[in-house]
């Protein structure tokens, strides 16, 4: 009967999709070209594009210029700190953000409060801890070109403001493309303009911050190097005051050790580029004194740790005084490694200036321009030998030249501090009023 044709017809169809579909999945698979093969593959800061344009980057406002802007800081690093106090302390004093904040608050309280105190009662829906807020105080400032603004991180005024400023991004990288997390980010609403700020930090290990897919979210966007971010930001920007520092300290040629020459301070382990394998395979040519964590084989000198009231076998990483501790160390030492944890331009850090400061050659590895970030003649750079022993031949040789090892210092005769460096100093306009000397009003 009909009933029974339709039945065996069903079955008779859904076999042959079967069989299809078992056809299909032996086939090889086929792809087309895509443009998007790069956004897919890990990245480094050594093969970042250049993001430059032909004219600066601007952002509009809307005006009268004479009015106050409401700047809003979204430090996430606010978050990690609170591990230091008491979740339930400051869970007790609640303050109201408006909904589209929601799934933020709920991912914050479930990564670090959960985490932290596994009992603790979900804060109610629309609210979080008032100690958000009150953690960055707000800060009033009137530019050179009369923008007043305030900062704040006051969440319940968060539609009201003109700009969202964000100045810690770490926390938005993931391992898989497109590399960064877009739901750790504020929602972008309607009106508000965004910046980044990228500080202190290098592109090895948060490469994702170059991505142009990334800095499109943003305005406007402070960093180094220049070639990527709109407003140039020495990584460890040096102020004038600052800069007078390194020629206050000075150490006789004959004070200074002759029988390890090489001191080195390292903390991260895992660098993004062969400082390790080149420390050791230094070794093999020559002592070098290791006080930090890394490669460790020296411990710090009885006087240095009774000055700072440090254990025996406790290194100076990650202790209050640590970089008074390594300026007092390198003063003894003739030459001190500055290796960066990653070869990326314009990232240059205090491995450069610790040594400098302490009177002893640099012997440099990291970025390709750290020319433009010290004075003159003043560092060793290992790229400038052909290979390990090459440069621990030359090192001996400058350790046994007073007039030769003396040359690396005549940067310190120039008691004006103009010729110290190209691109390290620091400005003397705040962050914010460098932002805004780009804005467009409307």
């Amino acid at each position: 009967n009909q009933e029974e044709v339709e039945i065996i017809t069903d079955n008779k169809t859904k076999e042959t999709n079967e069989i299809m579909a078992d056809n299909t999945t032996k086939e090889t698979i086929k792809l087309s070209w895509t443009p998007f093969s790069s956004d897919y593959l890990p990245s480094s800061c050594e093969k970042l594009p250049s993001h430059q344009y032909t004219s600066p980057r601007k952002f509009y406002l809307i005006g009268p210029k004479s009015r106050e802007l409401t700047i809003f800081l979204w430090k996430y690093l606010t978050y990690a700190s609170v591990n230091e106090i008491s979740w339930k302390l400051v869970s007790k004093d609640l303050c109201p953000y408006p909904p589209e904040l929601l799934p933020f608050f709920q991912k914050i309280f479930n990564r670090f409060a959960r985490q932290k105190v596994p009992d603790l009662s979900e804060w109610p829906k629309g609210y979080a801890p008032c100690w958000f807020w009150a953690v960055q105080p707000d800060v009033w400032e009137t530019c050179a070109n009369g923008v007043k603004y305030r900062l704040t991180s006051n969440y319940t005024q968060w539609r009201e403001a003109d700009v969202i400023y964000m100045n810690y991004p770490f926390f938005f990288k993931i391992d898989d493309p497109p590399y960064y997390d877009i739901y750790e980010m504020p929602p972008r609403n309607s009106g508000q303009v965004w910046w980044l700020e990228f500080p202190t930090e290098g592109l090895g290990y948060y490469w994702f911050v170059g991505l142009k897919n990334f800095q499109s979210k943003f305005d406007i966007t402070m960093g180094a190097p220049a070639k990527i971010f709109d407003i140039f930001q020495p990584t460890n920007g040096l102020s004038k005051d600052k800069i007078s520092e390194f020629y206050k300290i000075r150490i006789p040629f004959d004070r200074k050790k002759s029988d390890v020459l090489v001191a080195w301070m390292a903390g991260n382990c895992d660098p993004k580029n062969n400082r390790n394998d080149y420390v050791q395979e230094l070794m093999k040519y020559m002592a070098v004194d290791s006080f930090g964590i890394c490669l460790h084989n020296k411990e710090l000198p009885d006087d240095i740790r009774e000055k700072y009231n440090m254990k025996t076998g406790e290194t100076a990483y990650y202790k209050e005084h640590m970089y008074e501790v390594k300026v007092d160390v390198f003063t003894r030492y003739k030459f001190v490694l500055a290796f960066e944890n990653s070869n990326c331009d314009s990232y240059v850090t205090e491995k450069v200036y610790d040594p400098l400061k302490s009177h002893t050659i640099p012997i440099y590895m990291g970025a390709s321009d750290i020319d433009d970030f010290v004075p003159p003649n003043s560092i060793i750079k290992v790229t400038d030998f052909k290979n390990v022993k090459d440069l621990a031949n030359y090192i001996n040789v400058v350790a046994n030249n007073q007039t030769l090892y003396e040359s690396y210092f005549e940067w310190k005769n120039d008691n004006t501090y103009k010729n110290f460096c190209k691109a390290c100093q620091q400005s003397e306009v705040s962050y914010v009023c460098r932002f805004l000397e780009r804005a467009v009003w409307v």
